[in-house]
């Protein structure tokens, strides 16, 4: 099966890749890892450092969480997954990331009230780690950051996820060619040059001719700063399915770039300089750093003032979440 490059889940004294949410088994079925030449298979119990209870290994051991400078050791990590209007989210699973990433035990998801609580017994910091909520292809993949001050019981409170449209326009991705494509969801239009594939990451790999379309969604303007820290100054943003993909050109193998264009929701004068900015993955970290914002682009509004179009040259590497903030 497909394999995730970088992200990795957690399991004591070795790591597997993270599975996806609709291909539950692959939570167990990718248990191994070449890098250390095979690790066990995960028993229903053994995934996020736990095997049935809290703190024990994969091999039935106590398990040592030994917290490092910043760090606190976690035990468990609970909390509540909700819309952008608040509403509770069932049927999906949150995971906390890093390096590695801690999740749920296979097959467990929020349940209708949208809550979730699981063992990590492992020391994390705010810095190095943040929180994924995997719902897709219903739900936006987002990075959503740890409190400043962890506990062994760590409550996140409510995680919001934001919905994505029920379908969009097929991509052509890895294995189909790598033809031009123009193609447009919602507000945002994706340009791929010809000659450049796009390759998916293995959770939207694992869902087939779903995990392929284009599906974008804008957050609400009321719970824009849940999803991009105010001092930002961001005017909109957007989560964007496929999510973590990458774009390669394929004749030389060096990174790619997608050209997006954008609807003008806020309403910016004609000809504002603009800078788009883009939610960073641990998938890609030299991009952006994991989990933050950063400007990888910049354009201006168009001249009729409909749209936001990127400077010549300018584009994405990868498909994460988008934002759009007036240049200073």
């Amino acid at each position: 099966m497909a394999r995730n490059p970088g992200r990795r889940l957690a399991v004591r004294g070795s790591a597997v890749r993270l599975a996806p949410l609709l291909v539950v088994v692959a939570q167990v079925a990718c248990a191994s890892d070449p890098a250390t030449g095979g690790a066990p298979p995960l028993s229903a119990g053994g995934v996020a450092g736990a095997s049935g209870a809290a703190g024990a290994s994969g091999s039935g051991g106590a398990a040592a969480c030994t917290p490092g400078p910043g760090e606190t050791c976690v035990r468990e990590l609970r909390g509540r997954v909700v819309d952008t209007s608040g509403a509770p989210v069932a049927g999906v699973f949150a995971s906390v990331c890093g390096a590695v990433c801690y999740a749920p035990p296979p097959g467990e998801v929020t349940p209708a009230d949208g809550t979730f609580a699981f063992p990590v017994g492992a020391p994390l910091s705010p810095s190095e780690f943040s929180t994924l909520v995997h719902g897709r292809p219903v739900w936006a993949g987002f990075y959503l950051p740890l409190p400043a001050t962890l506990t062994a019981t760590l409550d996140l409170g409510e995680l919001p996820v934001v919905a994505l449209p029920p379908s969009g326009p097929r991509l052509a991705v890895k294995g189909d060619g790598a033809p031009a494509q123009r193609a447009v969801s919602g507000e945002l239009t994706l340009i791929v040059p010809a000659g450049t594939e796009l390759r998916l990451d293995v959770e939207d790999a694992a869902l087939g001719a779903a995990g392929q379309e284009l599906k974008v969604a804008r957050v609400p303007a009321a719970a824009l700063g849940r999803f991009v820290p105010a001092e930002l100054g961001a005017v909109a943003a957007w989560a964007i399915s496929p999510f973590e993909a990458t774009l390669r050109v394929v004749a030389t193998g060096e990174p790619g770039l997608a050209q997006v264009e954008l609807e003008n929701v806020t309403a910016l004068p004609a000809g504002t300089r603009v800078e788009l900015l883009a939610l960073g993955s641990y998938l890609f970290p030299e991009w952006v750093p994991p989990a933050t914002w950063a400007s990888v682009a910049a354009g201006a509004v168009s001249a009729d003032g409909a749209r936001v179009e990127l400077d010549p040259g300018q584009g994405l590497r990868h498909l994460t979440a988008v934002a759009v903030k007036v240049s200073p």
